[in-house]
Formats: structure tokens, C-alpha cells, sequence
């Protein structure tokens, strides 16, 4: 990793790049069953600010071919910037066996930032990401819509289809 913090002004300026090639979080874990991963990714973070109201700052996340527990991605991409109390997602996607995700849009911190943006999932097979959150279960998962508002007014529409989904003992058909 590398980065500069420029304090010299009324707000701080910062840059800050971090590159990991087959990082495995299990020898970093403590207490829990343990996590074994392959993360490969780089991401960078450039700005001005810490308060909210004042970041103006922008951030790039580009993941690899990568293992997290029994999950296999295939490529994720994050793109988005906060500034003047809004964040703004050119690009979030997710690429992983059996799985995509996408979201795109604006949203804002506060109810005087409003914003709108859409979601996509599909899940083919919900057992691998549910195992990360030590539950089991089966089938898939598809889910698409919108928010809209602030994070503090969010309003959530869309749609959820699912084919044999059973997390733990409750089945959803």
C-alpha cells in the first residue's frame, strides 16, 4: 500500500493505493470458524475532507479472481465517488459462479441529498454465500429493482423471485 495526507490546507487532502495478490484473512482472523481466502485486488482512494458534508473524494475497486471461502469470483468492479453529501456509483458488479450483481445510481447521505439508483441480483445457487454467514441452505435467488431518497429516507421497490430457497429450516417456494 501507499498513500500521502496533505494537511496543509483548511480541508485535507489524501491519496491512498493498496494492491493485495493471494491475501488470506484466516492467518489475520481471531475467535469464529475460521475463513480462508485468495483475495487478488487493487483499489485506490483520492480526496479532500473527512466530514461528510465537506469529502469530496473519489474510489476505485477492481477484484480479481479471487476465493472467499467457497465463494469463486470471477471479477468485481466498484467505482463511485462521495461528494457534497451525495454518492454517486458509476459502477458496482460482481461476477462469481452462479452469481452477478450489478448497481448503478446516486443516493444521498442526508434527506437533502436525494438520490436514485437500480440493483440487480442473481443468485444460482444461494449455499456458498449463505455458508459465509455460517447458515445453510438452497436454491436461488433473483432480485431486482430500485431505492430511492437518503440513507437516513430510503425507500426500497422491487422484485424478488426465488426457486427452492430453503435457508436453514424455512422454505420459500
Amino acid at each position: 500500500w501507499h498513500g500521502t495526507l496533505d494537511g496543509t490546507e483548511a480541508l485535507p487532502r489524501y491519496q491512498m493505493s493498496l494492491a493485495v495478490e493471494h491475501l488470506n484473512i484466516k492467518k489475520a482472523q481471531t475467535g469464529g470458524e475460521p475463513l480462508t481466502t485468495d483475495l487478488n485486488a487493487t483499489a485506490t482512494i483520492a480526496g479532500k475532507g473527512f466530514a461528510l458534508a465537506e469529502i469530496a473524494t473519489q474510489a476505485e475497486v477492481t477484484l480479481r479472481p479471487s476465493t472467499i471461502g467457497p465463494v469463486a469470483v470471477d471479477r468485481g468492479r466498484l467505482a463511485a465517488r462521495l461528494t457534497e453529501g451525495q454518492l454517486h456509483i458509476t459502477e458496482f458488479t460482481l461476477d462469481a459462479k452462479d452469481t452477478t450483481a450489478t448497481v448503478r445510481g446516486d443516493i444521498g447521505t442526508s434527506g437533502a441529498y436525494p438520490g436514485q439508483l437500480t440493483y440487480d441480483l442473481h443468485v444460482g445457487d444461494v449455499a456458498p454465500w449463505l455458508s459465509l454467514a455460517e447458515q445453510q441452505g438452497t436454491g436461488t435467488l433473483h432480485l431486482t429493482g430500485k431505492a430511492q431518497g437518503s440513507l437516513d429516507n430510503l425507500q426500497l421497490q422491487g422484485e424478488l423471485r426465488t426457486q427452492n430457497l430453503r435457508v436453514a429450516t424455512t422454505t420459500i417456494q
